[in-house]
């Protein structure tokens, strides 16, 4: 995936000389994490449930149900703990806003690569194998 949204967003990756080895550089990490959600699930659904008709900055149409998909994909930032996994509602330690504000494009940048990896998922209709 790092490959394929390269051209979209420079990352860490410099190359890749065996199928399970990949070498890059080193980096300063951006503590800012987009998240696209194209369905109203996990999360989006909590917020939605709680009353809340807005999500990443777009407002959300009355009536909705758990996995209905979104109009349009929507992104935006999410926290980032110093260390480990994000958390979609601050918890001990976090901080309720991210800790850098995303770049100037992250928005149009996330949901190019959101659409990307959708383009080299399992085609529609179809089943990954279990």
């Amino acid at each position: 995936m790092l490959k394929a949204t390269s051209d979209i967003c420079p990352n860490w990756l410099a190359e890749t000389p065996a199928p399970n080895v990949a070498i890059g550089r080193k980096c300063t990490p951006f503590r800012v994490e987009m998240v696209v959600r194209g369905n109203l699930t996990g999360h989006a659904w909590r917020t939605y449930q709680s009353g809340k008709r807005e999500l990443c900055g777009v407002p959300l149409p009355e009536g909705m149900k758990e996995t209905n998909p979104a109009e349009a994909p929507r992104a935006g930032p999410e926290p980032k703990k110093t260390e480990g996994n994000t958390a979609p509602n601050p918890a001990p330690g976090m901080t309720p806003t991210p800790t850098q504000a995303p770049a100037p494009g992250a928005t149009t940048s996330a949901q190019a690569a959101a659409n990307t990896g959708q383009h080299q998922g399992v085609p529609a209709g179809e089943h990954p194998k279990k």
